[in-house]
């Protein structure tokens, strides 16, 4: 039951808080049906006394790249909670090698531990999300890991020092992985991860001299995994839904002050709030992707003085920052297809960009359900701007980046409409990707890089982003061939054009 429920909270942390790279899922997989092909061998490759005594070492290891909220480099990192899901499997698979019984008892045997893997799935799949509103399955496995572990304790379990030291350690382990980092940022009066890491360092220390003694280690790791978490946001936690898609969190940050929408480590909406946290009824401006001074701030301001933009369709709801863009007799359509982000932006009261628009005059609808079904069903022609946006993370959703997807947002576009690509990637280099659809469609298109945002623009809420514009003629883009921010996109590449048949993530890919 552990490891099946340590493989399905191992796949959704890691796709979700530290790389959201499609595909990603395989590896913990492959890693996972490993560990039964090792141990169940005649002549297991690995020891079973190795993998127990580097359990604990790889477990520490996680909690203190959870504590410090480390995500690079990614793959230093995602190995580090790959090496704790194969070596926790391997010690609780190892632990069944040896207790399997005789080959008339074998049918038993195997009913049981598959038994054993579906209460892991059910753990994960059905309880978790209605007990949990984060990924705290993931620490729960890997602490349950840890208590299942048959090592042999070399302190006395008699002795009344060593029961108190039980209780009391884990309560020193809270104090110095809660406590260290802050004094240690107060006596020297800067902060940085290295002091950081070095401050919870000693924290990791002191869980690991309770090695020896397993409820003291367990409880450690508990202390842990519990700081880890209740600091895991940067500010106070106003809400959080979680729904098949993933867990979403608003989050007051006293920086600006805003209310972040976090949908793992990314931040997809922010809004500006006052002091006391009230929520302003007309909202300043959009921020984070969607500054004035952005990329799809310049092509929504522009078209709104023109009076192009009156129809605008967006591909992905978010906090609705596009909202504050729209004016008296804006028709506004949003595709959604998680109820929770609607939740959110529409009803939680932590962000008013929609209310404000609708008061302004705008007409605002929200469409449930995929983008690529809900916009077909749309009238031809019926967009003068359409913005594409439903990327989860990094994460993105190949099926509407595919010709025949293109094919869809081109019918909707008016004749002189325009299609707005967010390609913000930290994993994924989607330029060709898009340069080779535009083509393939007989379009245009421009991008632009605005990736240089300054400490004072990053305090305001804005964020650096990467966008492609796309239109049925050259003319429609004339307006920025002398805008030096906006680039041609590249020829098409070797990139074969995605369809719903063939996608390469690999080809794309930013190995470095």
């Amino acid at each position: 039951m552990i490891p099946s429920s340590l493989l399905l909270g191992t796949t959704t942390f890691i796709t979700t808080d530290i790389a959201a790279v499609p595909l990603l899922w395989i590896v913990p997989l492959a890693l996972y049906l490993l560990s039964f092909i090792l141990v169940f061998a005649s002549r297991p490759i690995l020891s079973h006394q190795l993998m127990i005594r580097l359990q604990p070492v790889v477990v520490l290891g996680v909690a203190l790249f959870m504590l410090g909220r480390v995500g690079q480099p990614v793959w230093m990192v995602l190995a580090l909670h790959l090496a704790a899901l194969f070596v926790s499997s391997m010690v609780c698979h190892g632990e069944l090698a040896k207790d399997r019984p005789s080959v008339g008892r074998l049918t038993d045997f195997y009913l049981t531990m598959s038994l054993g893997g579906v209460l892991g799935g059910l753990f994960n799949a059905l309880a978790a999300p209605l007990i949990f509103h984060s990924a705290a399955e993931y620490p729960i496995a890997l602490i349950a890991a840890c208590a299942l572990c048959p090592r042999k304790t070399t302190v006395s379990d008699s002795r009344w020092t060593n029961r108190t030291l039980d209780v009391f350690w884990p309560i020193l382990v809270i104090a110095l992985a809660w406590g260290m980092p802050r004094g240690m940022t107060a006596i020297l009066g800067h902060d940085s991860i290295s002091l950081q890491m070095i401050a919870l360092g000693v924290a990791i220390m002191a869980a690991g001299m309770a090695i020896q003694r397993r409820p003291r280690f367990v409880l450690s790791l508990v202390a842990l995994f519990f700081v880890a978490g209740f600091g895991a946001a940067k500010g106070e936690v106003l809400a959080v839904r979680r729904s098949f898609f993933g867990i979403h969190r608003v989050v007051r940050n006293t920086d600006g002050p805003f209310n972040d929408l976090y949908h793992g480590t990314t931040v997809h909406g922010r809004q500006i709030v006052s002091v006391d946290g009230g929520i302003p009824s007309e909202p300043t401006t959009a921020l984070t992707y969607y500054h004035r001074t952005g990329p799809i701030g310049q092509i929504l301001t522009q078209r709104m003085v023109a009076g192009e933009a009156k129809r605008i369709g967006v591909v992905g709801l978010g906090v609705g920052s596009l909202a504050a863009y729209a004016e008296r007799g804006t028709q506004l359509t949003y595709y959604e297809i998680d109820p929770a982000v609607r939740w959110v932006a529409a009803e939680s009261g932590y962000f008013s960009f929609l209310s404000s628009a609708e008061n302004r005059g705008a007409t605002v609808r929200i469409i449930m359900g995929d983008a690529r079904l809900t916009l077909k069903d749309a009238p031809n022609h019926s967009c003068d701007v359409l913005v594409l946006d439903a990327f989860c993370g990094d994460a993105i959703p190949v099926h509407l980046l595919t010709r025949e997807a293109m094919r869809i947002y081109i019918d909707k576009l008016a004749g002189n409409g325009m299609l707005m690509i967010h390609v913000s990637n930290m994993y994924l280099d989607l330029l060709p990707v898009c340069s080779t659809l535009v083509a393939d469609a007989g379009c245009v298109g421009m991008y632009q890089n605005d990736l240089n945002v300054s400490p004072q623009q990053a305090a305001g809420g804005k964020s650096a982003s990467q966008w492609v514009i796309v239109a049925k003629s050259g003319q429609t883009l004339d307006t920025l061939r002398n805008d030096s921010r906006w680039k041609a996109l590249p020829q098409a590449s070797k990139t074969s054009v995605w369809t719903d048949d063939f996608s390469n993530i690999l080809s794309v890919f930013r190995w470095r």
